[in-house]
């Protein structure tokens, strides 16, 4: 019955371990697709944004 005990609470806390770590991946990867949405989302804002008032285009 010991035996039977120690193998049922190293299944438990295998299963809890590997949990933890899948949630762990899996919020990693959510984070860095943020970031990346993120870095983007810059990105095209710097493209829109209107030329400098000391460009020569603004002399005309």
């Amino acid at each position: 019955m010991n035996e039977t005990v120690t193998i049922i609470i190293a299944v438990l806390f295998t299963i809890l371990t590997l949990t933890v770590i899948h949630k762990h991946i899996e919020l990693k990867v959510q984070v860095r697709d943020l970031i990346k949405v993120t870095l983007r989302a810059n990105k095209n804002e710097e493209k829109e944004e209107p030329p400098s008032r000391g460009s020569s285009n603004d002399k005309l």
